[in-house]
């Protein structure tokens, strides 16, 4: 982290991508991503820089991270082929104070706007990375859990496709027709694909196959055998999109309660649970909001007080 009293600057786990908080034109405090692209030859070459928050609230400390979902995806993708490592980004989390209410003297919009107040609490928002469709081209096990977020809805809509992935998983460790190549590769044979098709339900061989063909590998190696992470390609959406249609993907994680927040730590390495910093009158309190394993939504908090900043 970089940055003065005013701006903030966080790069991506790859360094490819860096989040921005910086004031807005309103004086409101804004997240914007720049994409500074793959160096060649030494040389970065600024690409894209798209405001990834509305300028009607106040949206800082962005913490690189992914949901609980991705966590799932990416332990079935390196049991389908260890050699592959999703240790990229897939979501950008960041604390807001949308809270809104009608009681007050002063406004948020301007002294000759009515009485409309923010409450001074902040929430934990996470903003998507990818759309729908880049995810799934970007890795197929996406197909299988096509809800972004835990809870009842993502048990409905997921639970058919987490039952095939565990499914292909089963066959996959019982099945001698499955092995290394390379020592470190593992692929499907014909028969296996055959049999895993026949007993989850995919729409083609291919959808298994395919598997080993999958752009999912976000780590590579230097010239002197240092492994290196590689970004995950954000979607962000069309150019000059004046509807800031890619800040508008962001929302509220609803289990973690509002609060006092000052800042948002950082994610657990390994483990999609939040390390959020609030503020108490007696002082500051670590918050360690921990995460149920995807598609639970369920969320438990612990807090360590008198922690110093």
């Amino acid at each position: 982290m970089v940055g003065d009293s005013e701006t903030e600057l966080i790069f991506s786990p790859g360094g490819r991508y860096l989040a921005i908080t910086h004031p807005a034109r309103n004086q409101f405090k804004v997240i914007s991503i720049a994409d500074l692209g793959v160096p060649e030859d030494g040389v970065i070459s600024v690409g894209r820089i798209v405001q990834a928050t509305t300028d009607r609230f106040n949206s800082f400390s962005p913490v690189w991270g992914k949901q609980s979902k991705d966590f799932l995806v990416d332990k079935v993708t390196t049991t389908l082929d260890p050699s592959e490592s999703s240790a990229g980004a897939t979501a950008l989390f960041f604390l807001s104070d949308r809270d809104v209410v009608l009681s007050g003297a002063s406004s948020p919009w301007g002294t000759r706007a009515p009485s409309p107040s923010f409450s001074g609490e902040k929430y934990v928002y996470t903003l998507p990375l990818q759309s729908l469709k880049d995810s799934l081209s970007f890795n197929e096990v996406n197909a299988f859990i096509r809800a972004p977020y835990g809870g009842g809805g993502a048990m409905e809509v997921s639970m058919e496709g987490i039952k095939e992935l565990d499914l292909i998983l089963e066959l996959m460790a019982s099945s001698p027709a499955i092995g290394p190549i390379d020592g470190n590769q593992t692929v499907l044979n014909s028969t296996t694909s055959t049999a895993l098709l026949d007993q989850s339900n995919l729409s083609s061989e291919n959808d298994v196959e395919n598997f080993d063909n999958k752009p999912t590998n976000s780590t590579e190696a230097s010239d002197d055998g240092h492994q290196f992470i590689v970004d995950t390609p954000i979607s962000f959406g069309p150019e000059k999109d004046v509807g800031l249609s890619f800040a508008r993907t962001s929302f509220r994680i609803d289990s973690i309660p509002s609060g006092d927040y000052v800042l948002l730590v950082s994610q657990l390495l390994n483990d999609p649970s939040l390390v959020v910093v609030s503020s108490t009158p007696s002082g500051f309190v670590v918050n360690i909001f921990a995460t149920s394993d995807y598609p639970s939504d369920g969320i438990e908090s612990v807090s360590v007080e008198g922690a110093s900043l």
